[in-house]
């Protein structure tokens, strides 16, 4: 299934989301509270981070905002806590406000490979009988060779709490062609007592965008054709996809739709999401996500409508702030309220950070490759700071090619490779330090 990793996350309860971490030997408790200048987070702009130049996420909090007269004062609703016990672990901890504590709700530990990729995600729960973490669910990712997002497989395994033991509730296979082509993925999904099985089978176009998905319903041996995706592309960037269910005589039924449109420099702008009306044979539009982007191509802005018969029922909006480069300082949720006609502050997530140190070991901070002329059209040049190599990507992951880099500017040719948005990404002994989008005309 397509994005079927982001999808069976989102799927799996909340102490799914992140996976278990480690025993709380190896995690420091904390019950530092509230900082006081975030009581009244009005005061927000007065805090400067600037100096810093690099930070690690210590955590980040949700809260209420109430506006009495102009001045917003807060309550705190979730936090989630971020450790560092080891240079290839990470450790997430979510807890909800009660009263004047917080009460522990799940946790998480990422594990990462050499190459910095996450090949497992522990998930526990906080059982308050007992004061104890419990275990919960597990995630294991097996890449593709030294691919940083292609899977030849996930498993998701689950603990079952009455016999004390694991077992798998969905494993995913990929095969790939000799170009890194995902051509088929199986998708076994276990149950209490049942088992579902589904074969999806990808196609591409001559400029290798995947145009179609048919997926087939294993069962006792028999495979039964469930439905396709069909996508549209401009420039190599997807600009449609239609699913649709077989009717029974060799024809399909569509059944959903959603479309794309992008800014100049290859960044999402616009994706809403249609139903069919079988009955008057056409499309209603039912949700329409709008996205912005600064003069530093960071997020900025995020609208979500939702529509019942062509008319909009609601409507929310996220906005970013930055402290500096892509550090968040904090996210506000906004709520419309119609009769206002006007936005209304409801929560707001305040991101807390400390100085990096040996402590808390963190990631190098990524920078970000810049080319010039940048769209290109056959050639374009990148400029670093240090030696390393360049490989660049297509949106599936394929690496079209690879260089090495000189300190200064570097020649990059771009003849060979369609229309489209690519990913760069540069590596130094063995670590990735900078990435950067380049737009081939």
């Amino acid at each position: 299934m397509k994005q079927l990793l982001f999808f069976a996350l989102l799927a799996m309860p909340a102490g799914y989301a992140y996976g278990q971490q480690a025993t709380m030997k190896q995690v420091r408790q904390r019950t530092t509270p509230l900082p006081a200048q975030f009581d009244n987070l009005a005061r927000w702009s007065d805090l400067d981070l600037s100096s810093l130049a690099e930070l690690t996420l210590d955590s980040t909090v949700l809260y209420h905002i109430t506006d009495l007269g102009g001045t917003f004062f807060s309550t705190p609703l979730e936090r989630t806590e971020y450790f560092y016990p080891a240079p290839d672990q990470h450790v997430i901890r979510e807890s909800e406000r009660a009263g004047d504590a917080w009460l522990y709700l799940s946790q998480s530990t990422l594990t990462f490979d050499e190459l910095e990729r996450v090949r497992l995600i522990d998930a526990e729960r906080f059982d308050e009988e007992s004061g104890q973490w419990q275990p919960d669910s597990r995630l294991w990712s097996y890449f593709h060779g030294t691919s940083l997002t292609l899977l030849d497989s996930f498993r998701i395994d689950a603990w079952v709490h009455e016999s004390g033991f694991w077992v798998s509730i969905m494993t995913v296979r990929n095969k790939f062609d000799n170009e890194d082509r995902l051509t088929e993925t199986v998708t076994t999904l276990d149950g209490a007592g049942y088992q579902l099985k589904f074969r999806d089978i990808y196609t591409y176009d001559g400029a290798g965008n995947n145009i179609l998905i048919d997926q087939f319903l294993l069962d006792e041996g028999e495979e039964y054709h469930a439905g396709q995706w069909t996508m549209q592309y401009s420039g190599n960037l997807l600009i449609e996809e239609v699913f649709s269910t077989p009717d029974g005589f060799g024809g399909y039924i569509p059944d959903s739709r959603t479309t794309y449109a992008y800014t100049p420099f290859g960044q999402v702008m616009l994706v809403r999401n249609f139903s069919y009306d079988l009955g008057n044979d056409t499309w209603i539009l039912y949700t329409s996500t709008d996205y912005t982007y600064d003069t530093e191509e960071r997020p900025a802005t995020e609208i979500y409508s939702t529509y019942v018969q062509g008319e909009m029922e609601s409507r929310s909006r996220t906005t970013y702030q930055y402290y500096t480069g892509t550090y968040l300082g904090y996210i506000n949720y906004d709520i419309y309220d119609f009769d206002q006609a006007m936005y209304v502050l409801n929560t707001r997530r305040v991101y807390y950070y400390e100085p990096a140190s040996s402590v808390r070991p963190v990631k190098a901070l990524v920078n970000k490759l810049l080319f010039a002329p940048n769209p290109a059209s056959s050639e374009t040049y990148v400029f670093v700071d240090q030696g390393g190599q360049m490989a660049i990507y297509d949106l599936s992951g394929r690496i079209m090619s690879q260089q090495l880099l000189n300190p200064g500017p570097n020649p990059v040719d771009l003849s060979q490779l369609p229309g489209g948005v690519y990913v760069a990404m540069m590596t130094s002994l063995g670590k990735t330090v900078a990435t950067g989008n380049i737009i081939r005309q």
